[in-house]
């Protein structure tokens, strides 16, 4: 009976737990939990690619027409940067390059290889001066040594501009890689080469050959450890930024070769700057592309850059008529005509002004372009009067800077605002100066002194052609400085001619010469100012040029921003 109960006591627990557990799965069954599931299908691994292309934005040489120009591509054989013939000492020319890497960043380096130098035979006059003859003749040729290249980075123009930066120079003697750069893949780069074969180079190189290689080779920039020594280029792409960019100039040597005619800011915020460059390009109007330009240490976006043809000049005759100038009044009516000449000559628009004071200040002819009409004002001229020592002069300046209406003949007309405005001082005495104290002096015929008339020429070329009075034998005493001339053009950036006093011939070659050869080798720089708020604050402007035997020069002038 034990036993029994025992097997029934059993079989009820398991009825009761099998129960208790389905009763459980149900409750569980009826019960809704948070729950989530992620999956990632398809993971792969690619290779990302780089394909670098080239194209020649054009190929130019100084004696012929010819361009060399394709678009961008793979090369391949007979894709020549350069295939010029005929070359003599004194060509140059210019190519520039574009570079294009496609879907990733890069390194780039190019190199200049497997150069073959050939003696093509000999001409009679190069075997006087080269002795290493061949036909050909494999590295007896002498152009490597004589033909020289500058590789710059380049903004698209097709020319090297200031600022932009050199990455080689020299003769192509040695092979050379530059490199390694790094490039985007969103940009388009340029490399300009110039070349040229200096005139002093002779028959040596008559016949010769050069051939070589370009070779332009890129490598991933992501991990690669020749990052770290990379330059970055910058990405003509992007455009101009709305804001003038940093001088790229530190402390500079200021050129005596250099002359800073005049700013005009009378069109603010358009700055004119008249500008000489004492070289042989410079004179001969060669570097109109090779100007830069900082204001206050910002370079301004839209720098034009003129020499002579093409420019406007309006040009003041201020002349001392007393007495004592009778040969330099001679001189004036000889020379004018062939001033003039030279001007027009130069392409230059002008006009002129002739305004002549004593003790009193006239206006004999306001603003001409007729050469006969100047020239009828100038032969009216006759030499009387004076003998008190200084004359009229600052007032007479004055009346052309149109501060001031002359005692006769009226108010000159105002000055056209593209024209350089141009006043030329003929005089053989000091000035009158407003200043009681001074010697030999009537206070009260003028109304400005030397400081006062410096104000009044700002934004003018002012040349004065008068005598050192140190050496005069009537104004030796440094008390006559207050109006001397020569200070005046010295305190103003302007330019002095000693007066002639042995004839008028000699003032002839003074005025046309020298002044007009002064006026025939402007260059114009034209800017908006980088800062085009009226706050009568002075604003330094840098001028550089890139002159091809001088070097990079440099010059400093300022002006005063007008007032608020």
């Amino acid at each position: 009976m034990e036993v029994k109960n025992k097997k029934m006591n059993t079989k009820i627990l398991y009825s009761v737990l099998f129960v208790g557990f389905a009763i459980m799965m149900g409750v569980a069954g009826s019960i809704a939990i948070f729950s989530d599931t992620e999956r990632s299908e398809g993971n792969t691994f690619q290779a990302g690619a780089l394909d670098l292309k080239i194209d020649l934005v054009s190929s130019t040489a100084s004696y012929t027409d010819e361009v060399f120009e394709w678009g961008e591509k793979d090369l391949a054989e007979g894709d020549l940067f350069f295939n010029w013939f005929d070359i003599k000492p004194g060509d140059n020319g210019e190519a520039t390059i574009s570079v294009h890497v496609e879907n990733n960043p890069a390194l780039l380096w190019i190199s200049f290889e497997n150069l073959e130098d050939y003696e093509m035979g000999q001409t009679e006059p190069e075997t006087k001066v080269d002795d290493t003859p061949g036909d050909p003749g494999l590295n007896n040729g002498e152009l490597s040594e004589n033909l020289l290249f500058t590789v710059w980075i380049d903004d698209g123009n097709n020319k090297l501009d200031p600022g932009e930066t050199v990455v080689c120079e020299g003769t192509p003697a040695e092979e050379e890689t530059i490199g390694p750069a790094y490039i985007e893949n969103c940009c388009t780069y340029y490399l300009g080469i110039k070349w040229w074969v200096p005139k002093e180079v002779g028959n040596r190189i008559q016949t010769d050959s050069l051939q070589g290689s370009i070779v332009f080779y890129a490598e991933q920039a992501r991990n690669n450890s020749a990052l770290a020594d990379a330059i970055t280029p910058p990405c003509p792409g992007e455009g101009p930024s709305e804001e003038c960019p940093g001088c790229p100039y530190g402390d500079v040597t200021e050129s005596e070769n250099i002359k800073i005619l005049s700013v005009d800011k009378s069109g603010f915020p358009t700055i004119s700057t008249f500008v000489r460059v004492n070289t042989e390009a410079g004179t001969a109007g060669d570097l109109v592309d090779d100007f830069d330009l900082c204001e206050e240490g910002k370079r301004p976006l839209d720098l034009n850059v003129s020499f002579t043809s093409g420019t406007s000049a309006d040009i003041v005759f201020v002349f001392d008529d007393t007495g004592s100038m009778e040969e330099e009044i001679g001189g004036m009516k000889n020379a004018l005509s062939s001033f003039v000449d030279k001007i027009e000559n130069a392409g230059i628009d002008a006009r002129y002004a002739l305004v002549s004071f004593k003790d009193t200040v006239n206006l004999d002819q306001n603003f001409t372009d007729n050469k006969e009409v100047i020239q009828s004002a100038v032969n009216l001229l006759s030499a009387s009067g004076g003998g008190d020592g200084r004359e009229d002069d600052f007032d007479a300046i004055a009346a052309a800077t149109r501060d001031k209406t002359p005692n006769t003949g009226g108010s000159l007309s105002a000055y056209r605002p593209d024209a350089q405005r141009v006043i030329i001082d003929i005089t053989d005495a000091p000035a009158q100066v407003d200043n009681e104290n001074a010697c030999n002096n009537r206070a009260y015929i003028t109304d400005y002194t030397m400081d006062e008339v410096e104000a009044l020429l700002e934004g003018y070329t002012f040349i004065a052609i008068s005598p050192i009075l140190s050496e005069s034998p009537y104004f030796s005493d440094p008390c006559y400085s207050d109006g001397d001339k020569q200070i005046l053009a010295k305190n103003v950036g302007g330019s002095w001619f000693e007066l002639p006093t042995t004839s008028s011939e000699e003032f002839v070659n003074t005025l046309v010469e020298e002044v007009g050869g002064l006026l025939t080798t402007t260059y114009t720089l034209t800017f908006t100012s980088c800062y085009p708020d009226e706050d009568g604050t002075v604003r330094e402007i840098l001028v550089v040029v890139d002159d091809p035997v001088g070097g990079m020069l440099f010059k400093t002038t300022s002006y005063t921003a007008p007032p608020p």
